[in-house]
Formats: C-alpha cells, structure tokens, sequence
C-alpha cells in the first residue's frame, strides 16, 4: 500500500519539479530577450520527466560511483571550510541532472543574433504553468482520496 503511495506521489514530485525547472528556463529566455548572441533553451518535458524516473527508480544518486566522470554531480564536492553550502540532492536533483537543455531554432534571424522570440515564449510560459497547476491539484486529489481511503 504505502509503496504505491510512494511511487504515485514520485511521479508527482518529479513532475512538479520537471516544469517548474522548465519554467526557469523559459523565464530566462524571456528575460535575456533584448541581449545579443542569447539563445533561447528549452527541455523537452516528457523525456526529462521520463529520465528523472527512471533514474529514481533505480536508486538515483547512489547509482553512479564516486569520483566517475559519467556524471559531473557525482564527484565528490571539496570545500576549504566546514561552514561552505553542502550540496544538496533533494529537490530538482534528477530533473536537473538528466534535463537535456537544447538549443531553440530561431524563427526569425535578428541582427544582434539573438534567437528569442518573445511570442513563442510567452505561449510556453502560459502552456507550462497550467501544466504546472494541473499538476498540483492532481497531486492534491490524489493525497484526498489516498487520506479517505487509508
């Protein structure tokens, strides 16, 4: 029972965390759209989401040996004092590790080769965030019914 619950809310979590990353990025290129030479990334979500799984289905972190470099996060953080910032694996860990940031092909060539088109951005930004809020409250519903049931 629990471990459904688990993997149920894993898939939620992972959501979540796979468009509020991609909502930073499209921020991003919102914000960088007067600068020249940007250009605008993207994910694509369903294969970051399909990734974050997979990986955190398959022990995540831990997978990868210490000192590898098959995955830069997994060598290990040196630091020159005890009180510098611990890097932490918990939140946006496997989205942002297995995310695959790609370049968008510009619709129109600008002169100062900036590849933001501020219409299409802003078409995503509005697409993911009721993505993003559809989420929420599926992961809401399903903490209700999960809490009537138990």
């Amino acid at each position: 029972m629990l471990d459904k619950l688990d993997t149920t809310f894993a898939f939620a979590k992972e959501a979540l965390e796979a468009r509020s990353y991609r909502q930073g990025l499209i921020a991003s290129n919102i914000a960088n759209a007067d600068t020249p030479g940007y250009k605008a990334v993207d994910v694509d979500f369903s294969s970051t989401l399909s990734s974050a799984l997979a990986h955190s289905n398959q022990g995540g972190v831990q997978r990868g040996l210490a000192g590898s470099a098959e995955n830069a996060s997994d060598l290990p953080l040196v630091t020159s004092d005890p009180v510098h910032i611990a890097r932490s694996n918990t939140i946006g860990s496997d989205v942002v590790r297995y995310a695959q940031v790609r370049y968008r092909q510009p619709t129109q060539p600008s002169l100062d080769n900036n590849a933001v088109n501020l219409d299409a951005e802003r078409v995503a930004f509005a697409d993911n965030a009721v993505h993003y809020e559809f989420d929420i409250n599926l992961a809401s519903e399903k903490q209700l019914l999960s809490a009537i049931q138990s």
